[in-house]
Parts: C-alpha cells; sequence; structure tokens
C-alpha cells in the first residue's frame, strides 16, 4: 500500500502540509513579486514597474529572510541535514512570527510616514498587515504547526551501514 495519503512521510515525521507552503509564500510575498517581475521584463519592460521607482526593493527582500531560510530548511529536511538546519526548523514557528511582524512593522511605519492617505495601495498595505496577524497566529496556536516543527528525522546513527 502506498504511503500516498498517510501523515508521515519516509523517515516517520510529519509531512509538510500545505498551510505551510502558504504561509511561507504569503511571508515571502516581495521575493515572488521580484521573481514574477524580473521575469516578465523580458517579454514586456513595463512589467519592472511592479517593483517600483527604486528598482529590486533590497530592504523588503531582506526583511523576509528569516522565512527564506525556513523555507531553506524544508527543503533540507532528511537525516544527513546538519544541527544549524535542525535548530532553525525548530524555531519555525517564532521566524514565520518574526517575519510577520517585520512585515507589519514596515506597514505601520510606512502609513506613518504617508503624507496623504490613498486608499488603493494604503488599504491593500492594511490588509497585508491584517493577513499577516492571522498567519502568525494560525502558525503559533495551531497544534498542527507545533507538531510540525518539532519533529525533524533522526540522524543516522554511527553504527549503521551507508
Amino acid at each position: 500500500m502506498t504511503d500516498l495519503f498517510t501523515k508521515y512521510n519516509r523517515y516517520g515525521v510529519v509531512r509538510m502540509p500545505g498551510w505551510f507552503f502558504l504561509a511561507v509564500a504569503w511571508e515571502a510575498r516581495y521575493w515572488i513579486l521580484s521573481l514574477a517581475a524580473a521575469a516578465s521584463v523580458r517579454r514586456t519592460p513595463d512589467a519592472a514597474r511592479l517593483l517600483g521607482s527604486d528598482g529590486i526593493p533590497w530592504f523588503h527582500l531582506a526583511m523576509e529572510a528569516p522565512v527564506l531560510l525556513l523555507a531553506y530548511a524544508a527543503m533540507n529536511r532528511d537525516p544527513q541535514c546538519g544541527p544549524f538546519l535542525r535548530a532553525v526548523w525548530h524555531r519555525g514557528r517564532e521566524l514565520i512570527a518574526l517575519t510577520a511582524a517585520i512585515n507589519i512593522g514596515w506597514v505601520g511605519w510606512h502609513l506613518a510616514h504617508v503624507a496623504h492617505w490613498k486608499p488603493m495601495p494604503d488599504n491593500l498595505l492594511v490588509l497585508g498587515a491584517l493577513i499577516d496577524v492571522a498567519v502568525a497566529l494560525a502558525v503559533w496556536k495551531a497544534a498542527a504547526s507545533r507538531e510540525l516543527f518539532s519533529e525533524f528525522p533522526a540522524p543516522p546513527s554511527a553504527d549503521a551501514k551507508p
């Protein structure tokens, strides 16, 4: 029987659920936007305007580094992984919450320095901050996320044959 519908992967730990990928995609939205704009520039040069007048938003990309580190740990979730990525994985809920808090802080800073409230972009930023709050609370409070981030495949034992 295949283990396609089981909760655990071949290493005996919880499979990566879909909500994890959605949370990472939302918290890394500036990376996704930048990559989509960069990929679209060849087709239409107007796509570069998605990044704004200052070009690549390096500050925004740096803000989302914690969740990208978590995504890297998720991709390398196997027994041969080193202790650093294991520690990163066990702090996954904190890293998602940290990235959400940084994004919320940036939205607050931006809105505090806006000279005139423009409904379209500013309301969209507030909505994004509310979604950040929802993602952080959902990941922090859910028993499934506690279980997911508490498990990591055990390292191979020293007496095991290759």
